[in-house]
């Protein structure tokens, strides 16, 4: 198998793979042109590439993922909700009206080698509603992991976004497309995408800029946690919320968990 090392992947795909005198995989001329059709995946609603809940995907066979939870086993204690670590709109835009591909040729040939954005190695589960009830839990129990209470930073979707085009250039280099097969190329991607999926595991785990889902009411709720029950703050929603029963002294900072995951190209978390 040859290795990859991927480049920074600019702009929308937009290639149909029409054109007889161009390999219709990278869109150049070489020895090699591969000769295939690009079909459209989410906008024809394969399954697989309509958004669905994430609440109880989880990947079972990863000891070092349930690392994260308290009792290092799945599920957690408290209420929690599925989070699509590669956000489902980095793949699917307008997911909820009008589907389409983000990039066309890289979401024909994932769904070609069976991969799926809804899967559940791209799924962490994190502390969930009501309010920062579950948050709070997940502190006592020594095993923080950042909130999942609705609307998420712009900034993550930019970031996520960012990680899956890299993933294009292996489709659009001509020197790596004439070198490898197609079954080479789908499995080549499985690899790499799978390592995105981790480095994103382990940067949502982490707590770290940019991949903070809710940095307006991550210091309300820490703080919160350690104000008596019967004082209150207001959120960034605009209601009050009492303060906590606290069970630890976090007064020095909470240590979020790093989970040691491989993650290739994509360099260490």
């Amino acid at each position: 198998m040859t290795q990859v090392t991927l480049k920074v992947a600019v702009g929308q795909d937009n290639s149909t793979g029409d054109n007889n005198n161009k390999c219709s995989i990278c869109g150049n001329s070489h020895d090699k042109p591969k000769r295939i059709k690009i079909e459209p995946v989410a906008e024809v609603k394969k399954t697989g590439w309509t958004r669905v809940a994430m609440s109880k995907k989880f990947d079972k066979g990863d000891d070092k993922k349930k690392s994260i939870y308290p009792g290092n086993t799945f599920p957690p204690s408290y209420s929690h909700e599925g989070h699509h670590c590669l956000a489902f709109e980095s793949f699917v835009t307008d997911a909820d009206s009008s589907p389409k591909d983000t990039f066309k040729k890289l979401n024909y040939f994932l769904d070609l080698a069976k991969y799926s954005p809804n899967r559940h190695e791209n799924c962490i589960h994190l502390p969930g509603r009501p309010k920062y009830d579950a948050f709070w839990e997940a502190i006592d129990e020594d095993k923080p992991l950042q909130m999942h209470i609705g609307d998420h930073d712009d900034e993550f979707f930019v970031q996520s976004r960012g990680m899956v085009s890299r993933l294009l250039s292996m489709l659009t280099d001509s020197d790596i497309c004439e070198e490898m097969t197609i079954d080479e190329i789908k499995e080549d991607l499985i690899n790499n995408i799978t390592h995105a999926e981790n480095y994103v595991f382990v940067k949502v785990a982490k707590n770290v800029e940019p991949w903070k889902l809710h940095p307006g009411h991550e210091p309300v709720a820490i703080r919160l946690y350690n104000m008596p029950p019967d004082e209150k703050m207001k959120r960034p929603t605009g209601d009050y919320v009492y303060g906590y029963d606290s069970k630890k002294d976090i007064s020095s900072g909470l240590k979020w968990p790093e989970p040691e995951l491989k993650t290739g190209i994509f360099g260490k978390p």
